[in-house]
């Protein structure tokens, strides 16, 4: 949980992530989710007339589709599939720098903090 201090500079110092040993995102994200009512989880939008909408009831199905996948191929329980690195580092920002589109500008965001 994220505590705010007096300063920014403190509370991005003192900041810890505290994941569980066997922490599962995808129960967390998506499972306590679905609940057969059909809520909008993700819009992928490749192109302005290519766009997907996807359920989290729709997500578990296909995370339980994969989940079968690497029991047919000997994956077991606590098996590490993938290796995954956590974020040297965060920094919060109250405005991300914006066109009028919409989409965020990186390079602006790279100037201020990095």
């Amino acid at each position: 949980m994220l505590i705010q201090k007096p300063t920014y500079g403190q509370t991005h110092q003192e900041f810890k992530w505290e994941i569980p040993k066997n922490y599962n995102i995808g129960v967390d994200v998506c499972d306590k989710w679905a609940d057969g009512s059909s809520r909008l989880a993700l819009i992928q939008e490749k192109s302005p007339t290519d766009i997907s909408r996807y359920t989290f009831d729709q997500l578990k199905q296909y995370s339980n589709q994969f989940a079968r996948v690497l029991q047919k191929a000997g994956v077991g329980k606590g098996d590490r599939v993938a290796a995954h690195e956590y974020p040297r580092q965060i920094h919060f920002v109250r405005e991300l720098p914006m066109t009028t589109t919409g989409k965020i500008i990186r390079r602006e965001l790279r100037q201020q903090y990095f």
